[in-house]
């Protein structure tokens, strides 16, 4: 490393740490100011952001790769997205064309050299153009980092260039794309018991968490791109569950800042020993600390519950878009049920209005038929939009009393309908605590 850049190294490695001081007594200045809401912490994760663009770039330029000679930069993952806390990783995309001759690979090596010396949390990839085209095509981690992946600086030849790798035709194709998907956030949910009401809940990848976010997000993304347009992919998420998916995610924002200031490092999960700290700050009239913790979880669990609702309601959109549906042979008999590519849906969608009894039966409906796939979308949102009917007067009534106890002896997909009712929040309204 040249002399010019350790000189620099030093100045900006003390920058750095002034710079992240500076947005941390911002930080905790608006959160004692703030009344209740959390809007305005995408200010801090997006300052946070462009202070390290500005790093990045110096280093960038000390390392003399500033000039155009076919290797540009690009911020991926959280960072690409602006969305960075205090202790998330840096991750970096270094694309070029053709080879690399000895002097451009030696200048790559001193600027990811100087950013080691920064003590950056930095992840980086450093890949030709053709390599890049060549792992998008079969792994979709890296697709997916391409598709949301945001010019810093390098070539301004080059800033188009993940558009134009990903608008090919016969990459990862519609379907397959959101089966994929499907499977991974199944994977993910799986190593959480599939439950948002976990006692130490990872903010970022447990079911109802940030990834459940960008799984909508990166299904609305990918169906954006040139050649793989979806028809009206406007309707798959309302602007109500926009509305309602931006306050959770905030929320959520919010309680990671704290967190990884809490604990000092790169840390997702709400564990026990930092509820009480995090409650504190967040609810600071609150005395007693058990009360303060309480209030903050019920909160989180809210929150992921939501995100869960609506990832959930807009997967099953996309797949009733996309996915070509079985053929179905089964017959369901029934005045206020029909079934439509193996999906339970209302005859009439104004229904549960007008017999909330048949929000418990389209369950059991499920359980005795195995071979019906789940809930149409349309259905879920009324579902959603009729549970406040479930009160006390409800749970009073004998055929809903009857209703639940003939879920309950089912000897078929119970658990499985219970899971979907809790998800739902028709299990909650029915089993109040």
């Amino acid at each position: 490393m040249s002399s010019n850049l350790i000189l620099s190294t030093q100045k900006l490695r003390e920058t750095s740490y002034l710079v992240g001081k500076n947005t941390d007594k911002e930080f905790i200045s608006w959160l004692k100011k703030r009344k209740s809401g959390v809007s305005g912490i995408e200010f801090f994760l997006r300052e946070r952001s462009q202070n390290i663009d500005n790093l990045i770039l110096s280093t960038w330029k000390a390392s003399n790769l500033f000039e155009k000679n076919d290797i540009s930069l690009f911020a991926v993952g959280g960072y690409g997205r602006e969305e960075l806390h205090p202790y998330s990783d840096i991750d970096l995309l270094i694309l070029y064309k053709g080879k690399l001759d000895k002097k451009r690979s030696g200048q790559i090596e001193s600027f990811i050299s100087g950013l080691w010396d920064l003590e950056l949390n930095l992840g980086h990839s450093v890949r030709s153009e053709l390599e890049e085209q060549e792992i998008i095509s079969s792994d979709l981690q890296a697709f997916t980092n391409l598709l949301e992946s945001r010019f810093l600086f390098g070539d301004e030849i080059m800033k188009s260039l993940p558009n134009k790798l990903t608008e090919k035709k016969s990459l990862w194709k519609r379907e397959n794309f959101l089966i994929n998907k499907i499977e991974e956030q199944e994977q993910r949910h799986n190593k959480f018991d599939n439950t948002e009401f976990n006692l130490e809940p990872n903010i970022k990848s447990s079911p109802g968490g940030l990834r459940d976010i960008h799984v909508i997000n990166w299904l609305m993304l990918n169906y954006s791109r040139k050649n793989h347009q979806l028809k009206n992919l406007d309707k798959i998420l309302t602007s109500t569950e926009q509305k309602e998916l931006n306050k959770s995610k905030l929320w959520l924002w919010t309680l990671r800042y704290i967190l990884h200031k809490e604990a000092g490092r790169e840390e997702d999960r709400l564990l026990l020993n930092f509820q009480v700290a995090i409650s504190k700050k967040l609810f600071p009239n609150i005395k007693n600390n058990n009360s303060a913790a309480e209030k903050l979880m019920h909160r989180y669990f809210r929150s992921a519950q939501n995100i869960s609702e609506i990832n959930s309601t807009t997967v099953q959109r996309f797949k009733e878009t996309l996915v070509t549906p079985k053929k179905s042979k089964i017959a369901l008999k029934d005045k206020n049920f029909k079934v439509k590519n193996n999906l339970i849906q209302l005859k009439d969608l104004g229904s549960f209005k007008k017999n909330p009894s048949l929000m418990l039966e389209v369950f059991v409906k499920l359980c005795e038929n195995p071979q019906i796939d789940g809930i149409y979308s349309e259905t879920l949102k009324k579902l959603k939009e009729n549970r406040y009917l479930i009160d006390s007067s409800f749970r009073k009534k004998k055929r809903n009393i009857d209703l639940f106890m003939k879920l309950i002896r089912s000897k078929r997909l119970m658990v499985t309908q219970l899971e979907q009712m809790k998800q739902l929040g028709i299990l909650g309204r029915y089993l109040p605590e």
